[in-house]
């Protein structure tokens, strides 16, 4: 490799040395904006016209002055400021202020509050001795209702109330839904252990209200959950989650238990029925064997008694061996009229036996 000539290395000075003069250039001309922007962020007393007053940040990116309106919601904090011209005897003072609670207090012209109420009075009002100009208050006032919990749910907007009352609802249904399938499955149990047949199949009727439930209770979930991350997450928003999973694990277990017990009746019959049919095939084996050797037996001794003294009379006799036929004719009728009485009588039984 070539090694760099003293005019190649004079060329990558000199562009070295115009690209940290630009850069400086730069940084001259960006660092009175960016200094103004934070001396604006960290005195929030800029932006008020006249002295004395009241500003307040957050929740707007801007502090709110006089003449303005907050829109909080109950439980939000503010940070309450006191503009004046130096030397000014005025002081922020919370003595009797029931609408919000002091959490921190870091002199006398700056108080850290959490709104916990409606008040009608200027954020002004918190300056002593005398009220100055200020801010109003409004409490955003957007909750649900909900039979999770006792009182409603705060939320941060209309449109997170509605899909919050949508979710509600549809898990409201699903419920009552898996409820009153649980009933039938228990009615379909009783039915099973009288000995009758359901008219329904309780057991995937059941699975599938189950898993419309699940899917309605995880969109409500999702939804709680949305609620708890947003600016008025609290503790109604903590307790119906804790609720939802009460009510979900109690419908789980019952769901569960309403299975297993339909599935231990169906067993249990067809254990019964399995016997039943057993001792109804060897009782029908036992009557057709002794039916078939008492006419398979009487009809050829009678005819072979017959022939015997006939003989011993000295006549002519025959003895033939179609005497047999009609035992065994009489066995096959026999067989044919067991087997159509045992289809009549226990045909059913007989299929749910067999059938798995």
């Amino acid at each position: 490799m070539a090694n760099p000539t003293p005019r190649s290395l004079d060329s990558l000075s000199g562009r070295v040395a115009l690209l940290a003069i630009v850069l400086a250039i730069g940084l001259v001309a960006v660092a009175p904006g960016v200094l103004g922007a934070s001396t604006a962020a960290a005195d929030p007393c800029t932006t008020v016209e006249a002295e004395p007053a009241v500003v307040v940040t957050p929740p707007a990116d801007e502090p709110t002055g006089p003449g303005e309106t907050v829109a909080v919601y109950n439980g939000s904090e503010l940070v309450v400021h006191l503009c004046q011209q130096a030397g000014g005897a005025r002081t922020l003072d919370e003595t009797g202020v029931d609408w919000a609670t002091v959490i921190d207090s870091s002199g006398e012209d700056r108080l850290r509050i959490r709104v916990v109420a409606p008040t009608n009075d200027s954020l002004g009002s918190l300056a002593s001795p005398e009220p100055v100009p200020g801010p109003a208050l409004s409490i955003v006032d957007h909750s649900v209702e909900s039979a999770l919990i006792d009182g409603a749910i705060p939320v941060a907007s209309a449109e997170q109330a509605t899909e919050l009352r949508d979710a509600l609802d549809t898990y409201r249904s699903e419920e009552a839904a898996l409820d009153a399938q649980l009933a039938n499955l228990s009615a379909a149990t009783a039915t099973v252990e009288n000995g009758s047949t359901p008219e329904e199949r309780v057991i995937d009727a059941t699975m599938s209200t189950r898993e419309s439930y699940l899917a309605a209770a995880e969109g409500l979930r999702t939804e709680l959950y949305d609620v708890a991350d947003s600016a008025v997450g609290g503790p109604q928003s903590a307790a119906a989650i804790q609720a939802l999973g009460n009510r979900s694990e109690t419908l789980e277990r019952r769901t569960e238990d309403g299975l297993a017990a339909h599935d231990a009746a169906l067993r249990d019959r067809q254990q019964s029925l399995t016997w039943s049919l057993r001792l109804r095939i060897v009782g029908l084996a036992v009557l057709g064997s002794l039916l078939g050797a008492a006419a398979g037996a009487v009809l050829p001794l009678r005819r072979g008694r017959a022939a015997r003294r006939r003989l011993a009379e000295g006549e002519w006799t025959t003895y033939s061996r179609r005497a047999l036929l009609v035992p065994v004719a009489l066995g096959v009728c026999l067989i044919v009229l067991g087997v159509g009485w045992l289809a009549l009588t226990v045909g059913d039984s007989l299929l749910q036996v067999m059938t798995p």
